[in-house]
């Protein structure tokens, strides 16, 4: 079966994978290949991104086409995702710009919020004590406001939390800090990676495009 960046790009499209690719075996993903399952062989022209499921958010492996890139980067306030967006820009502007009729097909692949769950001091910052009153609560708190907002019927009923995770009134004070951090850290990253999809948006309007 062909994938839609092949069939588009038949039909004159340009196309671009960007970030998470982890559709090719693990036993692929070396320079050595071989590559027809790797983005450039499922019919995009070009790739940046990483190979896998997960990445350090701060300092990722990262692919340019079918080639390791051989330097990280090092900027203090590096992070991976808003680096992904500023490569979608650039394919969307630059396509623009240098074609203004040729249609392109971008595939924009976060690695949030796949594991490690990682964000920017600042935005997690804006989620600070924001969970701790737990998952218990949390979880109530959260689908009362997906009723209000229409997101699930009115007459839904909340499950009962999974056998698998334990009552937020049974951890130890240092699990509840911990828990919390970790809720806080998922929900920045999150949000910034909303944010970034934002600024991809502004540049498809900014080139009359959206």
């Amino acid at each position: 079966a062909a994938t839609t960046a092949k069939v588009l790009s038949g039909q004159g499209y340009s196309t671009m994978a960007i970030g998470k690719w982890d559709h090719t075996p693990a036993q692929f993903t070396s320079t050595a290949g071989p590559f027809d399952l790797w983005p450039l062989g499922q019919g995009f022209d070009h790739f940046y991104g990483f190979m896998g499921a997960d990445s350090d958010h701060f300092e990722p492996n990262l692919w340019q086409d079918n080639s390791l890139i051989p330097t990280r980067p090092h900027a203090k306030d590096y992070y991976l995702t808003t680096h992904l967006a500023d490569q979608a820009i650039n394919f969307i502007t630059g396509t623009k710009s240098s074609a203004p009729d040729k249609p392109f097909y971008l595939y924009w692949a976060t690695g949030a919020v796949h594991g490690p769950h990682q964000s920017t001091t600042s935005w997690r910052e804006m989620y600070k004590g924001k969970f701790d009153m737990g998952w218990d609560v949390a979880r109530g708190q959260i689908f009362a406001r997906q009723k209000r907002l229409g997101v699930v019927p009115r007459d839904a009923r909340l499950p009962p939390r999974s056998y698998k995770i334990p009552a937020w009134s049974s951890l130890s004070a240092d699990q509840k800090k911990m828990y919390a951090r970790k809720m806080e850290a998922f929900a920045a990253q999150l949000s910034q990676a909303d944010h970034e999809f934002g600024r991809m948006l502004d540049a498809l309007e900014r080139t009359g495009q959206l």
